[in-house]
């Protein structure tokens, strides 16, 4: 494949002044908006002052979800649409996105209708519900929800699980197991349960993953898409259409004039409008924070199944089976800035939550891999008592054009699951504004490596590659995991020996040039290859190594970020890493 460069697209920027549309942000909206402007022949330039999906994108709980708990809300526009976009990336994503089964413990049966029935109403903030008097009764709280209010929940949520897409299959109807079925499956949970829910959601171990490929594939497919990482805005030039962006790398600055801005930056969005003195109070965030535990009890205790449950203060909690570990998440805090790390507090906090379902296991912090935390970038509503009745769904705030300067596209709220119908509204705001017509769909339209993918016969796959390359089956078997059909192109890249040159590999000699074997595992990460971690940074628009390591991997969240292998990295991404 041929890629082209930073530098040359940073050229090329030097000599363009107008453009019909400026992205500011590439976290996964900005992203989305970028690919489905440009599969509509229109000229679009993304920016974003640090990588590809490093903001907010890059902490989510990794779950592909409908929602469930925002039924409660009463957004069931929002939960209908969810579920699916969930099917459908299911489909067109099948490489990223896979089937999760969710367990819900139960408590109880009957509380939390009355309150639960008072917030589908909007009325939790003029009535006061006392506690069911069973639960009350228990020692329990009266805002948990009993499993007649699961049930009733589950059959709502179900009611748009057709699939949107003729092949995809429909996902499994949710099921009830009484205590002695649940705990026979899952011994270590809490005796104190009547009951479990199974139900179907998705998940999504890669999401870093899934928004590049996005940006590199729209890219291929475009010729009127250019998205440059590390490229931030600092301003507006003299004349008050005109965006002057710095390259964080260089130092160079360059200037453009766009007819519309899509101010995509997340929690950052007021922040941005300033600069483009355009100053806006749209965003109210909260903070979400995340831990990885390498705890093998608790994983063997969840097995293949996220466990959702309430915790004690009644938010919504999750603990997620991820590779050998498990995501434990999340917090939901006001805050007023984009910057955030997870505290003491919340460790705590989240340590102490996992006692609710699995109190007979300890989780010690020495057992904490990696932590993580994000600003969910929510619209500013000062009426709701709590962040978890804010509204997830997401909204298009438009700053209008005025006689000196472009409109503005403010994307205010949305989630991962949601991004392509997001785009896809936002894309056509922005072709009525150019007087455009819409030219291409992108409900049916597969997403990088889950072109052609074997859903049933991949084992014939990975033989066939494996056979035509001349690679292990076994290193085939584990590219196609991590990159769905793609993997075929970085074993044709890994395939073909690698002249090594007097600065790499440890050769000292001048005219040392004996063949690199490109599919020699890395010291530092076993499970990653010499030709693989070339291919990603040739095509993928790597910087900095922290953009391999934390993002096109999952090596930062496995607890493999190490000297070592940072310098590992450099060494073999030398010659191609951008200036």
């Amino acid at each position: 494949m041929d890629s082209v460069t930073r530098q040359d697209q940073l050229r090329y920027l030097s000599q363009q002044s107008k453009v019909s549309v400026l992205i500011i942000g590439a976290g996964i909206n900005g992203i989305a908006a970028f690919r489905d402007l440009a599969l509509q022949r229109v000229d679009v330039l993304m920016v974003d002052k640090g990588d590809f999906c490093s903001g907010t994108s890059s902490a989510s709980s990794h779950m592909i979800h409908g929602g469930i708990r925002y039924l409660e809300n009463g957004e069931l526009r929002l939960v209908r649409e969810a579920v699916q976009e969930r099917n459908r990336l299911l489909q067109l994503a099948p490489h990223y996105v896979k089937p999760l089964p969710t367990m819900i413990p139960i408590f109880n049966w009957q509380s939390g209708i009355w309150k639960s029935a008072a917030k589908f109403l909007g009325l939790s903030g003029l009535l006061s519900f006392p506690a069911d008097l069973r639960l009350a009764q228990s020692g329990g709280k009266g805002h948990q929800r009993g499993g007649v209010m699961v049930k009733l929940g589950l059959m709502l949520y179900e009611l748009w699980n057709s699939p949107p897409i003729v092949t995809t299959a429909r996902m499994p109807n949710h099921r009830f197991q009484l205590r002695a079925s649940s705990l026979k499956q899952f011994p270590e949970l809490s005796p104190d349960i009547v009951a479990t829910a199974i139900y179907y959601d998705a998940v999504v171990l890669s999401p870093e993953r899934l928004a590049v490929e996005l940006v590199i594939e729209t890219e291929r497919m475009s010729q009127n898409a250019t998205a440059i990482n590390y490229l931030s805005v600092v301003g507006m030039a003299d004349s008050s259409s005109t965006v002057i962006l710095h390259d964080e790398v260089s130092g160079q600055q360059f200037q453009i004039q766009p007819e519309l801005v899509i101010n995509a930056t997340g929690p950052w969005i007021d922040l941005t409008n300033r600069k483009l003195n355009q100053p806006t109070d749209f965003i109210g965030g909260s903070k979400g924070s995340h831990l990885v535990l390498d705890h093998p009890q608790l994983r063997v205790a969840t097995g293949e199944h996220a466990i959702f449950f309430e915790n004690d203060d009644g938010r919504v909690v999750l603990l997620l089976p991820y590779f050998d570990y498990v995501i434990v998440g999340t917090t939901d805090i006001r805050v007023d800035q984009p910057e955030v790390y997870c505290t003491q507090e919340e460790i705590t906090y989240l340590l102490e939550m996992i006692g609710r379902v699995f109190p007979h296991i300890e989780v010690k912090p020495s057992q904490i891999l990696y932590t993580f935390s994000g600003v969910r970038p929510l619209p500013t509503d000062s009426s709701k008592q709590s962040t978890g009745q804010i509204s997830r769904d997401h909204q298009n705030k438009i700053v209008e054009q005025t006689e000196y300067s472009f409109p503005i596209f403010n994307l205010v709220g949305g989630k991962w699951t949601t991004f392509r119908a997001f785009a896809e509204q936002v894309t056509n705001q922005a072709l009525k504004f150019l007087g455009q017509r819409r030219c291409c769909d992108t409900r049916d339209l597969v997403i990088g490596g889950g072109q052609d993918y074997p859903f049933t016969d991949w084992e014939h796959w990975i033989a066939t590659v494996a056979e035509n390359y001349q690679v292990d089956p076994k290193i085939v078997k584990k590219l196609f995991d991590r990159y769905g059909t793609v993997a075929k192109a970085v074993i044709k890249h890994m395939s073909e020996p690698l002249l090594s040159r007097p600065s790499q590999w440890g050769k000292s000699e001048l005219n040392d040039l004996d063949p690199v074997d490109q599919t020699k595992p890395l010291s530092n990460a076993a499970d990653y290859y010499v030709g693989e971690v070339r291919f990603i940074a040739e095509q993928e628009k790597v910087v900095f190594v922290e953009d391999f390591i934390r993002r096109r991997s999952n090596l930062a969240m496995l607890g493999q970020d190490t000297p070592q292998l940072r310098a590992e990295l450099t060494e073999i991404m030398a010659d191609l890493l951008s200036p």
